[in-house]
């Protein structure tokens, strides 16, 4: 074989001639004679090529080592190319027992764990791990002792020596590139002299331009004693029919005269060999010392005098595109033969030599390091790959990469500073995918799955770049995986601290969002008929939408039973949400519940909701509404694991939603436990109340339950079982019973008690309560019949279990007080007192019991006597106070409480609750009352002075602010000495300072309509919420105005005022002496009253200005007057004017904001009063004042 024919078979191996049948392998390159079978063979470096007998083609490249066992190819290592022939396969053994038969084209590397490769053309079946997947054409894939992936992204291999490069070699490099090789170029290929291939030169100038007359004798006897090579040079296998005596009447025939019209046929026989090269990817203009003008020329030629008619359509329609581009001023060492005129072998070679390049640059290679194909030949065959439909067989992350990257070598860029070449540490794969995201913002999570997906992950399996998600793709630049765990063949992260679009919008995540993922492998022989349990491998925390909590946990089981066509899947575990609550869900049953399930029928992609109980963010009615929802992924070989996300819902759409992600693995067949036993007879119509607070892994809840089946101890009457529902069904268990007790008579009786050290009976929610030393604390008694009408009554503490503490320490109930107000809305107040550790603590409803008929928490249910609270609620009536210096109120101090009223005539009070800090460490326990005697509060203090007044105020400790309606004591100098807030009984007990030790500073007053002072110098008198006095320095002071609101209002016109006189404004640090002020005022009067201001302050040797917008020439810019009667009669106000001035009161930290409250008094609006304070936003600095003002003559 010649060089030439040996380079050739590199590069397009279809022109290969088939080895006789029977032959032995024998090499075509890098070797000589035929190959030993059954002998091993080391090649260091360099390329192998053999000829199997049956025509297969196999190229070795690199540090190889193989051996021939019949027409078996085994490989130890190196990287491999296969071409088989005749539609026969090739079997090809891999390490470890695997193997591979290709049955087209195809390339591989093989290591001692393996072998990965991909598929150029035709088929390939793989084996390894016992068991086989078959690829197709543009497909890769990876074998190991595990089993067969398919793989987007294989390790580089070296290309096939034939693909030289295009740039160095010549003519030689041009034939190893399958390129056109005109007459006289081909017979010096083949080794003929000098003036032979001039005299072919000649011939073939002269046959192609009948102008030159007719050839030279002498060229054509010279070539006629050559024209056996000249046949070899024109014939073989690729010009069928070709001998030397066709050759030798061409010849004479044109040495006689004849013209190139009546030679049309014979001398087709050479174009059609160059359309044949230029079918192997070859291209004319790059050949030296080819005429290609003539060859245009004579092409043109045979177009238009219809000599080509008896050519192929498709080289037709090569030569046609040829010209074309010739005429249209392309040169021919740049025309690429387009994709549909190259041979099947030749494209498949394309495919293979750009995958190698591809592979290479995957694996961390740079371009410039690259021999096997310079950027022009890339450009060349991905056009062709291109014409031909073929760029299709590369995966989509690579066909985008190869599209981007030539856009950028077009424009002139550097390939090694590419910036997305791509990365060695990430490999492409398909997994099953199911997520959870936050969408900061709402209150709302949202969840799906993306079933088979595309992922990149880095090398430690963590996905990176991108998450395909349903109908949108976030993208991860930025992003922070927080957390990220594999277990088995499953594995889940949660990205959180970053910004993505999803729906068209962009969302930030936080710290405590996220957007959580599980991965799993693709789905494998689903089984047909199995029952099968499945445990967690892995869970990501839980986030709420809005990131109202810290992340949570995630707990569960779930068993589906396959059914062919269908499933039957049974859930069961739990949420927890730190500071928040526990979420318990479960299908219908529990996980022994599956069979009387709703079958759906899309095995590999279920879909449930499962009820969820537990009162918090996520489900405020505790139950009724509240459901997990989640979507379940068979995965693996056989449904080995499964990818689940999930989301909270309610149909309250106050309620936050939660979502996380978790993988499970099968455990093995699931076996249904016994039914438990029937529960223990009891009374039914019940109520329960538990709380747990023990440390982690136990009872941890508040929570309440009815109507119930309660059973009672017959020693104590404490509850030792209850029966809500299939799902809550538990009793004393292994666990003993502690400060058991109960009271009451018959139908309205009540007991209560802790559950210790031991485990529950029962099912709750698919597990049984494990309880501490400290335990769980129940109390249970009568649905509440014959509730009263009216009336308020107390309830006596009948007994209580002993407080416990998150840590396992316990405290003591100090005091425990409980009223009822009835009425159409039932209200129950409280009084709670506890100490632990040395440390007291005290919670209840605003006021206590005295103030029950106006804050006690509302019944929410009166059929059941349901009621409950907490601090911070926004709901009426739901609002607990709570104080303390302990572990429970160190940064936060939150009171829970969950109870009843029960009995006839509501005779009877129960509850639970919880005192929590910051943190999570708390206090809980339970209480029972007895109803006691008809109650009338304590009428608050007697106040003497002028009822239904307008006070407003602004000072050191007090702030600014307004009240009414109120009762004034006034001194004889007209100022107010003291007021209280008559709004109601809360108000009128909790607010009603006077002026105590201090004393009156600025004062006046105006008969009965209006006075003000400044009370400075001591420490006030009466009550002011919880503090009973308030120490004034004389440097500061409360500034208080007071007076009756105005009547009689004039219906239009601009009023102006003038100053009757206003207290020495002062600092609220005391650090400065009290300043001077001045000031105008006008009403505009109408349907709504505008008040305009300029106000002038001095103080600290610096002067201030507050104006409204339009001042006093224009007051109805200003602030509005409220006509309506009610608490803010004839009030107005402007709590964001703007103060202005240089001094350090509106200096240093940011603009200065000034808040203004006043009133019109007396008839007519004859006076204002006002009260003012200002100061940067940082309020290290705060002036306040009032000031007085009546209408100018």
């Amino acid at each position: 074989m010649t060089r030439t024919a040996i380079l050739l078979a590199g590069v397009s191996l279809a022109m290969v001639s088939a080895a006789p049948a029977g032959a032995d392998p024998r090499y075509l390159f890098g070797g000589t004679g035929d190959i030993p079978l059954d002998q091993p063979i080391e090649t260091p470096n360099g390329t192998v090529q053999i000829l199997m007998d049956d025509g297969a083609v196999v190229s070795l490249v690199g540090n190889s080592s193989f051996r021939l066992s019949g027409n078996m190819l085994v490989v130890d290592r190196g990287g491999v190319t296969v071409v088989t022939s005749g539609g026969n396969p090739l079997t090809i053994r891999l390490p470890g027992g695997g193997s591979a038969v290709v049955a087209g084209a195809a390339s591989l590397t093989v290591n001692a764990n393996g072998a990965t490769g991909n598929v150029m053309g035709g088929s390939a079946a793989i084996t390894a791990g016992g068991s086989t997947s078959q690829f197709g054409a543009g497909m890769a894939w990876r074998a190991s002792p595990a089993g067969v992936d398919r793989v987007f992204a294989n390790g580089a291999q070296a290309a096939p020596s034939g693909v030289a490069a295009l740039r160095t070699g010549g003519i030689r490099a041009a034939a190893v590139n399958g390129l056109p090789i005109a007459l006289g170029e081909a017979l010096a290929a083949i080794g003929a002299q000098g003036d032979l291939v001039a005299a072919a030169n000649r011939l073939q100038a002269t046959a192609q331009n009948p102008a030159l007359g007719a050839v030279p004798s002498g060229d054509v006897a010279l070539l006629l004693g050559f024209s056996s090579r000249l046949a070899a040079a024109l014939g073989g296998t690729t010009f069928q029919g070709t001998n030397p005596a066709l050759i030798q009447v061409y010849l004479n025939y044109l040495a006689s005269g004849g013209q190139a019209a009546q030679f049309q046929s014979a001398y087709t026989a050479i174009v059609l060999q160059y359309l044949q090269l230029l079918q192997s990817g070859g291209n004319a203009g790059q050949f030296t010392g080819l005429d290609s003008q003539a060859l245009t020329t004579y092409l043109a030629y045979l177009q238009s005098s219809g000599g080509l008619a008896g050519l192929a359509e498709a080289q037709r329609g090569l030569i046609a595109t040829y010209l074309a581009y010739l005429q249209g001023g392309g040169l021919p060492a740049n025309f690429t033969v387009p994709g549909n005129y190259l041979s099947p072998a030749t494209l498949a070679t394309y495919l293979g030599a750009v995958q190698a390049y591809l592979d290479y640059l995957y694996a961390g290679g740079l371009p410039s390091g690259y021999g096997g194909l310079s950027t022009a030949a890339l450009q060349a065959y991905l056009k062709a790959l291109t014409d031909a439909g073929l760029l299709a067989n590369l995966a989509a992350e690579q066909r985008e990469f190869v599209t981007a990257y030539l856009a950028y070598l077009g424009g002139g860029g550097n390939p090694d500073t590419y910036p997305d070449l791509p990365d060695a540490n990430v490999t492409t794969v398909e997994r099953r995918l199911a997520y959870g995201v936050n969408r900061p913002g709402t209150t709302n999570a949202t969840f799906g799955v993306s079933g088979n997906a595309v992922v990149k992950l880095d090398k430690d399996g963590n996905p990176v770049r991108q998450l395909p998600l349903n109908g949108t793709v976030v993208e991860l630049a930025g992003a922070e995986l927080v957390e990220s765990k594999k277990s088995g063949e499953v594995s889940v992260g949660r990205f959180s601290n970053f910004s993505f679009f999803n729906g068209g919008t962009r969302y930030t995540v936080g710290e405590n969002q996220g957007v959580h993922y599980v991965l799993a492998p693709p789905l494998e022989n689903l089984p047909q008929s199995a029952t099968f349990l499945y445990s967690l491998a892995a869970a990501t925390h839980p986030t709420f939408g809005d990131g109202g909590t810290a992340p949570g946990t995630f707990d569960g089981q779930i068993v589906i039973a396959y059914g062919g066509t269908s499933v039957k899947t049974a859930v069961a575990g739990n949420v927890t949400m730190p500071g928040d609550a526990t979420y318990a869900f479960s299908t219908s049953g529990g996980l022994a519940g599956f069979d009387g399930l709703t079958a759906t029928f899309d095995p590999a992609f279920i879909q449930l909701t499962a009820a969820m109980t537990g009162r918090g963010r996520a489900c405020g009615s505790g139950g009724p509404g509240c459901g997990l929802y989640m979507t379940i992924l068979p995965s693996g070989k056989g449904a080995t694991s499964l990818a689940t996300s999930y989301e909270s819902r309610s149909d309250n759409t106050a309620d936050a939603s939660f979502t996380g992600a978790a993988g499970f693995t099968l455990t093995g067949p699931y076996t249904p436990p016994p039914p438990p036993p029937p529960p223990p007879s009891g009374v039914e119509n019940q109520f329960i109340a538990y709380v747990g607070n023990g440390p982690s892994g136990q009872f941890r809840t508040i929570d309440q339950r009815a109507p119930v089946r309660t059973t009672y101890d017959p020693a104590t009457g404490a509850p030792i079982h209850y029966f809500w529902s299939d799902n809550e069904n538990i009793g004393l268990g292994t666990a003993t019973l502690a400060d058991g007790g109960s009271a009451g008579v018959t139908g309205a009786e009540i007991g209560w008690g802790r559950w210790v050290n031991g485990t529950a009976s029962g099912n709750f929610y698919g597990g049984q309560p494990v309880f501490g030393e400290t335990g769980g604390h129940f109390i249970s008694g009568d649905i509440p019949t014959n509730v009263p009408a009216t009336g308020m009554f107390t309830y006596n503490l009948a007994g209580a279990t002993t407080p416990t503490a998150t840590d396992g320490t316990f405290g003591t109930l100090s005091s425990a007080l409980a009223a009822v107000s009835f009425g159409s809305q039932p209200l129950i107040g409280l009084e709670f007192a506890l100490s632990h550790g040395g440390v007291s603590y005290s919670w209840g409803t605003p006021g206590g019991i005295a103030q029950t008929s106006t804050n006690g928490l509302a019944v929410a249910n009166p059929a059941n006597g349901l009621f409950f609270g907490g601090a911070g609620s926004t709901a009426a009536n739901r609002i607990l106070t709570a104080s303390g210096s302990g572990l429970a109120c160190n940064a936060t101090c939150i009171a829970t409480v969950r109870g009843y009223l029960g009995g006839a005539d509501a005779a009877t009070l129960g509850l639970v609750y919880t005192l929590r800090g910051d943190g999570g460490y708390s206090i809980g326990g339970s209480a029972a009352f007895l109803k006691g005697d008809g109650y009338t509060p304590p009428a608050p203090p007697a106040f003497e002075g002028r009822a239904n007044q307008v006070t407003v105020y602004a000072g050191s400790k007090v702030g600014i602010d307004n009240r009414q309606p109120t009762t004034v004591a006034y001194s004889s100098s007209g100022a107010p000495t003291g007021y209280r807030w008559e709004l109601n009984d809360y108000s009128r007990e909790n607010e009603r300072p006077t002026i105590g030790s201090a004393t009156e500073h600025e004062s006046g007053g105006v008969g009965e309509i209006i006075g003000w002072t400044r009370w400075a110098g001591g420490t006030t008198g009466g009550k002011l919420g919880s503090s009973a006095g308030i120490e004034l320095a004389e440097n500061t002071g409360w500034h208080i105005v007071s007076g009756t609101p105005a009547t009689d209002l004039p219906s239009s016109g601009t009023v102006n005022y003038a100053l009757l006189g206003a207290t020495a404004p002062t600092t609220r640090d005391a650090s400065t002496a009290p300043g001077t002020f001045e000031g105008k005022l006008a009403v505009a009067f109408g349907a709504q009253p505008k008040v305009g201001i300029e106000f002038g302050i001095t103080i600290g040797g610096a002067s201030y200005a507050i104006n409204t917008p339009g001042g006093v020439a224009d007051p109805m810019q200003g602030m509005s007057v409220d006509t309506s009667a009610g608490r803010f009669n004839m009030v107005f106000g402007g709590p964001n004017l703007t103060a202005t001035g240089s001094g350090a009161i509106c200096g240093e930290t940011g603009a200065c904001k000034a808040n203004v409250q006043g009133f019109l008094a007396g008839k007519g609006a004859s006076h204002v009063g006002v009260a003012y304070t200002f100061g940067n936003i940082g309020y290290d600095k705060q002036v306040d004042g009032v000031a007085v003002f009546g209408k100018a003559p």
